[in-house]
């Protein structure tokens, strides 16, 4: 917004008389601000809360002016984008607001490990089941040790498996290992929306 806009919104804000009530006959009609109209009990109360709100709509131009330019260039192609899509930059900032929330409440694939190898020994397995999950899940913590569990997707789990390069019998071991490791997360509530991925099973 520029200032000359700012100032042309802050100018057709006024206080105007409001002959249908008798209660509340003072009236600023801001629906071109998204506001609605307002109502007051005296001219008074009206003049005061538009100073208010002129102040704020000024404030609010001042700070766009502000910003650098190549955030507003930003904002305004990731506008364009999302709009295509249904979408809008309000909706796509909440959103990974929301993720990056989620994401720092996580607990990391080392603590995920070491709380369902505890686990497996609690339930009495054998030591070859133990030894045999510890080093197969092992090699997975080497990868993702210090990576949040809930940010990790089925894309990074499969890139990681074809990685290994083994046989495909191996691989498939490795892979039920792993899904495990993340079934025990998802039951043990450590997970969130892992589960969603659909790679568990």
């Amino acid at each position: 917004m520029s200032e000359s806009t700012g100032l042309l919104r802050t100018a057709t804000l006024t206080v105007k008389p409001y002959k249908h009530s008798s209660t509340t006959p003072w009236t600023i009609d801001c629906r071109a601000h998204g506001q609605g109209r307002l109502f007051f009990k005296t001219e008074t109360d009206a003049k005061q809360e538009l100073v208010r709100i002129k102040t704020k709509i000024r404030k609010e131009g001042q700070d766009a002016l502000n910003l650098p330019d190549s955030l507003r260039i930003t904002a305004l192609e990731g506008e364009r984008k999302l709009s295509l899509l249904g979408g809008t930059l309000a909706e796509a900032i909440n959103f990974y607001a929301r993720h990056l929330e989620s994401s720092a409440k996580s607990i990391t694939v080392d603590l995920l490990v070491e709380e369902f190898m505890s686990d497996q020994v609690r339930q009495k397995h054998s030591i070859d089941h133990v030894r045999d999950l510890k080093g197969r899940i092992g090699r997975f913590a080497q990868s993702f040790g210090q990576a949040k569990v809930r940010i990790i997707t089925t894309k990074d789990i499969q890139a990681w498996l074809d990685s290994i390069k083994l046989s495909d019998l191996s691989v498939n071991n490795f892979r039920d290992r792993v899904c495990a490791l993340f079934n025990y997360a998802i039951k043990a509530r450590l997970l969130g929306c892992w589960q969603k991925s659909g790679y568990a099973h």
